[in-house]
């Protein structure tokens, strides 16, 4: 009785991480967050002796969060560099948690540390694909995979790196400074994960960039031939909807505000959580703007 009680032990543990990791991903609120991390540092405390390292990234994940909540970038990197103490050098663990590092000082609008941080990570995951930079540039999805399909390629790398990018791509941005192609990048490489949601949502960031430099063929190009048919495909109603409503402004940037309005207003009758329903209705009065800017009204 002893011995078995003792070897479900550590399914009760991972069952309370996950749960509680579950939880604390889906808090809407700071408070919410805090007090679901300090329900899993308690867990850490009572299981320190068995607690592994999967635990470990998880729940320094959660802290340096909490820490980019609270604006308090000494305690983030204090809770970073006292997880890698504890995990193997040169492991996927450490890529992990260091990425974990990047997008919480992202969080904590430390843009210029969690870009260096990022671009570090995007040349560490290339060299442990062993790809190039021209393995990828110009490439198709078909052809970097037919470039990885002769080593031992973890997908889920491929992921990490696409998440690289994207992060390096959103600090810059918020930087003002250029990117590159590191959108596009990373676009293929979700697309290669077939992590689909990350797909739909970088995509949606490469059409507005799209329509800042003018090239709105190239937008509603992207939309109707990938993001559409992706969000469809793969059954991720909130982000169909969200393109859609992407693509109506789009049309209206074209001047086609007829079909613009027609398909924004199609929108408005799916019954969507109301911070959706509130997204949908910018969008809408987003159309009737460029309308009036098309077409001034008398003043």
């Amino acid at each position: 009785m002893v011995a078995d009680d003792h070897a479900a032990r550590p399914i009760d543990r991972f069952d309370a991480l996950n749960a509680l990791a579950t939880l604390a991903l889906d808090a809407d609120d700071a408070a919410a967050h805090k007090q679901l991390t300090g329900e899993l540092t308690a867990l850490a405390d009572t299981h320190h002796e068995d607690w592994g390292i999967r635990e470990t990234v998880v729940l320094a994940g959660h802290q340096m969060h909490q820490h980019a909540y609270d604006r308090d970038t000494k305690a983030l990197n204090a809770t970073y560099l006292a997880a890698r103490a504890a995990l193997p050098k040169n492991s996927a663990a450490r890529r992990i948690l260091r990425y974990n590092q990047a997008k919480s000082l992202y969080q904590a609008e430390r843009y210029t540390q969690a870009d260096t941080i990022a671009l570090n990570l995007v040349e560490t995951y290339m060299a442990h694909l062993e790809l190039e930079a021209d393995d990828i540039v110009g490439a198709s999805v078909e052809q970097m995979a037919a470039r990885l399909s002769g080593a031992d390629t973890d997908l889920d790398d491929c992921k990490r790196l696409a998440d690289c990018l994207a992060l390096r791509a959103r600090c810059r941005r918020q930087l003002d400074q250029p990117f590159g192609l590191a959108s596009l990048h990373a676009l293929k490489f979700y697309q290669l994960a077939q992590a689909w949601r990350h797909f739909v949502t970088i995509g949606q960031d490469i059409v507005d960039d799209f329509v800042e430099l003018g090239d709105l063929h190239q937008a509603i190009k992207l939309l109707d031939d990938a993001l559409l048919p992706a969000a469809q495909q793969q059954a991720l109603a909130d982000l169909f909807l969200a393109v859609r409503a992407q693509r109506a402004v789009v049309l209206a940037r074209t001047g086609d505000f007829a079909t613009a309005r027609t398909e924004i207003n199609s929108l408005l009758n799916y019954h969507v959580p109301p911070r959706q329903a509130q997204e949908i209705n910018n969008q809408k009065n987003r159309i009737e703007q460029l309308a009036r800017l098309e077409r001034p009204g008398p003043r």
